[in-house]
């Protein structure tokens, strides 16, 4: 699967500048994802400039990167420590289309967001991705659009899950199992089928010796008497 830096076109720095961003003004849960996406409608509007961290340290943007200089918000090391693990988590999440395209469409397209302080400024249809969270607005349609069609672009599909062999998940051990290309085989149904194909006794008449039968005959032999 894709990641989102690959789909969108971005760069690391760019990622980890809005890793960092979204950290620094998001409010719990989806929020997260809030800050991180406005970013990326921004970049894909074409009218905020082309690199993500130049519009995350733009002043009078982002309070939570007041004081902070590009080369910093666009190093995961700087994130990590002023964030610890959170900024790994959340590198990781905000890097999974999986997780961000269900945001990304309730969002609209949007470019601007406020916090709680301003939440007396909130209009209606204005959205909030938790109640201790951002409202964000000014959204463009057609930006959500055309992200939208870059987040569907790739099967964002989780990889399958295989489940493990009958022999994992315990079988008895008087059982002789052996496992061909993952098919289970009981050890003498396997060796009366596919031994003689390695031996080339198929289509031959046994000999005085004879590899299968001394085979089946050692499976058959009991060693404890």
């Amino acid at each position: 699967m894709s990641t989102t830096t690959e789909l969108f076109g971005i760069t690391p720095q760019e990622h980890a500048a809005a890793v960092f961003t979204a950290l620094g003004e998001a409010g719990p849960g989806k929020d997260l994802y809030g800050p991180y996406s406005t970013l990326l409608n921004r970049k894909l509007s074409g009218g905020y400039g082309k690199d993500i961290v130049r519009m995350a340290v733009a002043p009078q943007q982002f309070v939570a990167n007041a004081g902070r200089s590009s080369t910093q918000i666009s190093d995961p090391e700087f994130g990590k420590k002023i964030y610890g693990s959170r900024y790994t988590q959340a590198y990781n999440d905000l890097n999974n289309p999986n997780k961000l395209a269900p945001v990304f469409e309730q969002l609209k397209g949007a470019t601007s967001f406020r916090g709680q302080s301003l939440l007396g400024n909130k209009q209606k249809g204005d959205v909030m991705l938790d109640p201790k969270g951002n409202f964000y607005f000014d959204y463009k349609p057609a930006v959500q659009q055309k992200g939208s069609k870059i987040l569907s672009s790739t099967g964002l599909a989780s990889a399958p899950t295989t489940s493990a062999p009958p022999s994992q998940q315990g079988s008895p051990a008087s059982t002789y199992n052996i496992y061909l290309n993952g098919t289970q085989e009981e050890g003498l149904d396997f060796l009366s089928s596919y031994l003689p194909k390695l031996t080339g006794q198929q289509d031959k008449p046994k000999s005085m010796f004879d590899p299968l039968a001394m085979l089946s005959s050692a499976f058959n032999t009991d060693y404890s008497k």
